[in-house]
């Protein structure tokens, strides 16, 4: 988490000039990004302050050993903006717990929302998007709480350097704004060994990096728009295998049991809604990762498409598609809006060859209450 504090020394953009316009590296987007040089910043329009949104972190790369590996998905988290003076605000909302009609305000007020990042407010409102800048860089921070994972692995206190960690790829469209990140941890020293051993046994150091006090992970941050209609939920059943959304649901303090378990599901919908077999409206895509070896691919696609099997005997025709990411794509099928399958490497994994595949499925889209 990034904390601001005034007074911090900032890059501050005084007014939002013409000039400024000119380096948008895209018009549009659900938060445009504007880059000059090693500096970003995003656009934050002011009809998105206090507007949720899905906020995702994925694990684009890391160091290969002790839980730490590449390709990964991380946490999916209802987010805002929200601007406190001349602060802007990264906020987390409180979904654990929730309520409708009068019980609402009191769920409010007794579970607080967490702030994941601040910063300073970088320019004055564009006059005609009604809009500001933020810079950026309050990102660059320990949001994925890796500090604390890489402490209790080898038992040593790894902090951000802000300095040395930087943005890779950014890219936006209406509906997704995404930034990938190279974050730098960093520990002053390694404690030499203990000449006596100790009662219990202590981790080493890293031993996939060159210098164990040194590593970079690769983080790709997704602000995405909540759909405008809203996706129907569907209640769990405790006697069949699903993932679930949970949540306590305080609407109503008769209720005996106020958990609520939503299943996890695709937007799946027929063309035909009244044919017994019927292609979807969007089917469920899945890319396959640019780093797959060739020799592998023909059958990884197999594997994805065998899935089809099952959506036909609940009415649906070619339900999955695979595709390919094209080796030169200057793209991360980590974003927000792509289902993969990665390839990755480690160090330490349960497969003697350190090789091993990762399903990464977009994020869901759900609302902050419940329906």
């Amino acid at each position: 988490m990034t904390i601001f504090r005034p007074g911090a020394e900032h890059a501050a953009l005084d007014d939002f000039p013409d000039a400024h316009r000119r380096l948008l590296t895209l018009g549009v987007g659900l938060f445009p990004i504007l880059r000059k040089d090693e500096k970003v910043w995003l656009e934050i329009p002011r009809a998105m302050l206090n507007k949720p949104f899905l906020f995702t972190i994925n694990i684009s790369s890391s160091i290969g050993e002790r839980g730490f590996y590449a390709s990964q998905m991380g946490p999916e988290i209802m987010a805002e903006w929200r601007r406190i003076g001349n602060t802007i605000q990264l906020v987390a909302l409180n979904t654990e717990f929730r309520a409708e009609g009068g019980g609402k305000r009191a769920g409010e007020e007794a579970f607080s929302p967490s702030l994941l990042a601040a910063g300073p407010v970088a320019s004055a409102d564009h006059p005609e998007r009604k809009a500001f800048l933020v810079d950026a860089g309050l990102l660059l921070s320990d949001i994925p709480g890796m500090s604390t994972r890489l402490e209790m692995a080898y038992r040593l206190p790894y902090n951000v350097d802000r300095g040395n960690s930087y943005f890779e790829l950014t890219r936006a469209d209406e509906k997704l704004t995404t930034l990938n990140a190279k974050v730098h941890y960093f520990t002053p020293r390694i404690p030499a060994p203990p000449l006596v051993a100790p009662p219990v046994p202590v981790p080493t150091p890293p031993q996939a990096t060159p210098d164990p006090r040194s590593m970079f992970m690769g983080f790709v941050y997704n602000f995405r728009a909540l759909p405008e209609e809203k996706m129907s939920p569907r209640r769990a059943d405790g006697r069949l295998g699903h993932f679930t959304e949970t949540f306590t649901d305080l609407s109503d303090d008769l209720k005996a049991n106020p958990r609520v378990h939503y299943i996890n599901r695709w937007r799946l919908e027929k063309k035909d809604p009244a044919a017994a077999l019927s292609e979807p409206v969007e089917p469920i895509t899945y890319w396959m990762d640019k780093n797959i070896p060739p020799k592998y691919r023909a059958a990884v696609e197999a594997g994805i498409l065998e899935w089809n099997k099952a959506f036909e005997k609940i009415g649906f025709k070619d339900a999955v598609v695979a595709k390919q990411q094209p080796d030169d794509a200057d793209w991360d099928n980590m974003d927000a809006s792509h289902a993969s399958i990665r390839w990755f490497v480690a160090r330490t994994w349960a497969s003697p060859s350190g090789r091993a595949m990762s399903i990464r499925a977009p994020a869901r889209s759900w609302t902050p209450t419940s329906a």
